[in-house]
């Protein structure tokens, strides 16, 4: 598929999602909001795709001047560190947590909310494979790179499936407890390790910040929709109690204006 023509396709996906609010909004939905946050999100991918795009999918100017900087600013102890964030929030390592979230999930007997963390993951792999492949981005030049990478470089796989992991297993704690430290902890804590190996990527050298940006963009749109599925599937409060009696009932959000779970 041509740039011209993968341009087109994201425009037409903006305006159907446009549509889409506009008919959630009149029947008054309750996925009228994370509906917007997608296409808000959906849309700045697509603004910042198509301006690369229009600079002949090189760097963009910021691109260089904060690469450049990086690289000097290089050492032996951040370069050991960054490796280890980048290999952390690689596709193994996001493996890793989905597999860990979605057994203890499945230990409490939340079987939908693991099923969306599988959602969320496979859909952050494809999102990666399809949009690099379509788009066709050279990365950096190898002299720059500390790591060895042969796939293209937008958007940053790191920074997107990071930010959908790191970001629904934050969901999951979130809908589990009412206690406001623990929530705001935990989203800081996801946000601040999504945060780390997105530079890691810029530090190691193999992606523009533009790369890393779409990234988030793009999977923070996709995030959007599956904490908008999750929170529709959590069972109730005295559902989850009663499956799991261990765990006390205040500690559990109400959700009263939830419509019960379907069976």
């Amino acid at each position: 598929m041509s740039t011209i023509a993968l341009l087109a396709a994201q425009d037409a996906l903006v305006l159907a999602a446009v549509i889409v609010l506009i008919a959630l909004a009149y029947a008054r939905n309750p996925l009228f909001v994370p509906a917007v946050s997608a296409t808000v999100l959906f849309g700045a991918h697509t603004v910042l795709s198509s301006i690369v795009a229009m600079h002949g999918l090189g760097p963009l100017g910021p691109d260089t001047v904060v690469l450049t900087w990086i690289m000097q600013e290089r050492s032996a102890a951040a370069t050991t560190a960054m490796s280890v964030v980048s290999a952390a929030g690689g596709t193994l390592g996001m493996v890793v947590v989905a597999v860990a979230t979605c057994a203890v999930l499945l230990w409490q007997r939340r079987i939908r909310a693991a099923a969306v963390v599988v959602v969320a993951l496979g859909g952050a792999g494809v999102l990666v494979v399809v949009v690099k492949n379509l788009v066709a981005r050279p990365r950096p030049p190898q002299s720059w790179q500390l790591a060895a990478e042969s796939s293209y470089s937008l958007p940053s796989g790191h920074a997107l499936s990071s930010t959908v992991v790191l970001g629904i297993v934050a969901a999951v704690v979130v809908t589990r407890t009412t206690r406001t430290l623990i929530r705001w902890t935990t989203v800081a804590l996801a946000a601040g390790a999504v945060a780390a190996i997105g530079v890691s990527r810029l530090y190691l050298g193999v992606h523009w910040p533009s790369d890393v940006l779409d990234g988030w963009l793009l999977g923070g749109a996709w995030l959007t929709v599956c904490v908008g599925a999750l929170f529709r599937v959590e069972p109730s409060p005295g559902e989850v109690a009663a499956a799991d009696p261990l765990i006390p009932l205040g500690s559990i959000p109400a959700h009263e204006d939830r419509p019960p779970a379907r069976r």
